[in-house]
């Protein structure tokens, strides 16, 4: 999965390197802003996968072996972290260009305006009165 997904971004890079869109907007803010926060979420994917490819081939057993996967794992969670917050910081919402997610108030409005605030995955609060 880690390796999908690196080569996903490395796609990603290509994809928005020189582009004058929202998404290239949101590319360079990424890689200049918020630039050590992105490399390493990167190093971290990396490192997952080298780690899991010298579990898979190495087979240490015992302490070793639990050690290297809780730190596997808390690598694989910090990835993780990492891309939703780089996400949510930074992606443009298309229904509302020029605006980002993040402690937008205007978008949060939009979304109740127009019905988007009602997807759990938006995360935006229902008013309760």
């Amino acid at each position: 999965g880690q390796l999908s997904h690196g080569v996903g971004l490395l796609a990603h890079v290509s994809a928005m390197s020189g582009q004058d869109h929202e998404g290239a907007v949101s590319h360079y803010i990424q890689r200049s802003t918020f630039g050590k926060t992105w490399m390493l979420r990167n190093v971290l994917i990396a490192a997952n996968v080298l780690l899991a490819l010298t579990l898979a081939g190495l087979n240490p057993g015992g302490f070793a072996e639990l050690a290297l996967w809780l730190l596997l794992s808390l690598s694989l969670m910090a990835s993780a972290l990492i891309s939703r917050a780089l996400f949510y910081v930074l992606v443009v919402p298309t229904t509302m260009p020029g605006a980002f997610f993040w402690k937008n108030k205007g978008f949060e409005q939009h979304a109740r305006d127009i019905g988007l605030a009602a997807l759990p995955q938006v995360g935006i609060a229902t008013p309760r009165h």
